[in-house]
This record gives C-alpha cells, sequence and structure tokens, in this order.
C-alpha cells in the first residue's frame, strides 16, 4: 500500500449524482482561484478556512477566495453567500445574524439574538432578496424556518417547522425546497439471564 500525507484542512471531494443512472461520482477540487460565475447554492459550496471563505463552483470545480479572514470575527458559525457573490453571512458567537458587504467591507445586523434561540441553515432565495435560516431553541424541539429581507425589516415565519431541518435550498424556480431533516428514533431492550448469577461457579 501507499500512505497518504496527512494534510489539514483536508481536500475536498464533491460527489455528483447521476439522476437517470444512479451513478456517484467523486472528483477533488483543483486548486485553482478563477472566480465563480454564480455564489449561489446548490452549484456552489463555502469553505471557511483559518485564514479566508472560500467559494468552490461545483458545475466548474473552481475555487475563488472570496475574502481573507481578517474581515470576520474569531467566531462564525453558518454561513451563506448572496448569488451575486457580494454579502456574506453568518451567526456570531452571540446567535445573531450578522451580513457583511464584501466589497466594501461594511458589517451590520440582519437578525438580532434571542435569548435561547440558535439560528442556522443560513441560505439564500434564488434572487438574493431573503435570507432563509432556522430557529431551534433546543435539541428535543423543532427547527422552524424562517426568512428575513436582505434589506432590513422584521424576520417572518414560514410555517415550516421540522425535526433536524438543514441544508435548506431554494429550487432555481423558487418553488420547490429542498432540505435534509427527519427525527431519528431508538429501542431499548433488557437482555435477561446473560451473565451467570453472583456467586455461582463459572
Amino acid at each position: 500500500f501507499v500512505a497518504r500525507p496527512w494534510v489539514w484542512p483536508p481536500p475536498i471531494y464533491p460527489d455528483r449524482l447521476d439522476t437517470a443512472t444512479g451513478q456517484l461520482t467523486s472528483t477533488p477540487f483543483p486548486d485553482s482561484e478563477q472566480s465563480p460565475s454564480s455564489c449561489a447554492p446548490p452549484s456552489t459550496f463555502v469553505e471557511v478556512t483559518e485564514s479566508a471563505v472560500k467559494i468552490y463552483d461545483a458545475a466548474s470545480l473552481q475555487g475563488h477566495t472570496l475574502l481573507r479572514r481578517q474581515k470576520l470575527p474569531r467566531q462564525v458559525g453558518s454561513v451563506a453567500v448572496s448569488p451575486d457573490c457580494r454579502t456574506l453571512v453568518w451567526r456570531d458567537d452571540r446567535n445573531a445574524i450578522r451580513a457583511l458587504d464584501v466589497a466594501a467591507g461594511q458589517e451590520r445586523e440582519l437578525v438580532p439574538a434571542q435569548d435561547g434561540v440558535r439560528p442556522g441553515t443560513l441560505s439564500f432565495t434564488p434572487n438574493g432578496q431573503r435570507l432563509l435560516f432556522g430557529k431551534l431553541k433546543s435539541p428535543s424541539q423543532t427547527v422552524e424556518l424562517w426568512s428575513v429581507s436582505l434589506a432590513g425589516g422584521a424576520a417572518e415565519y414560514s410555517g415550516i417547522s421540522i425535526h433536524g431541518l438543514s441544508d435548506v435550498r431554494v429550487s432555481p424556480d423558487g418553488q420547490r425546497l429542498l432540505y435534509r431533516g427527519g427525527q431519528a428514533s431508538y429501542d431499548a431492550y433488557v437482555v435477561e439471564n446473560l451473565l451467570p448469577a453472583a456467586g455461582k461457579a463459572k
């Protein structure tokens, strides 16, 4: 066998699924700095490293450094980039959602922090005008899907509440919602007479 060198961060291998044949292939992103034409999911992947925020185009497999981490605080939670690549949003260490104008370097609070509420699963609508985000109050509760205008204003509840809601994406036509979620269930069993009784010979 040939040992591979250990590197950090590990290389990214995007999986592609052929919906006609069901075949799954994986190809590493090449080391490139070509700017993607769009930052909108599902065509791109956003990676936050210790030094930069990078965008990878899943169609061309090209990468682009959106900005250096000096412009961001140390604590960066969930992150998303607008379809025009101009706005970066993230969850900060206070559980507020903040927005950064990448070109101008101007930062603002988009959704204020709420006691006991953890926002997550950030994603933009295809037109880039609204941000979708989840609200979780406790691990045992469902995650509510909310949205807020990038121009500002109060957030609005969508009426969707799902256990484990994450990775929310909206189809380009705005008619379909793709997400990962669900609730796992576990069974507990009691096994009797498995071990010898205390005091008996083994």
